[in-house]
């Protein structure tokens, strides 16, 4: 079976863009530490005027 060139370059801009990806992740990751808290926080502004914290995203 014999494959493109177009097929060939397809794969191997696939193969980057998902190499790039990882390392974007992993070096985001890698800033925030292991334990840090997420950079979203979803609250709801009450009635009385305080914020409830709902969950980290």
């Amino acid at each position: 079976m014999k494959l493109s060139t177009e097929a060939i370059v397809a794969a191997a801009v696939a193969v980057a863009f998902a190499v790039l990806s990882l390392g974007a992740i992993a070096r985001e990751q890698s800033e925030r530490g292991p334990n840090a808290p997420n950079a979203y926080v979803a609250s709801s502004l009450s009635e009385s005027g305080d914020n409830q914290v709902l969950g980290f995203y």
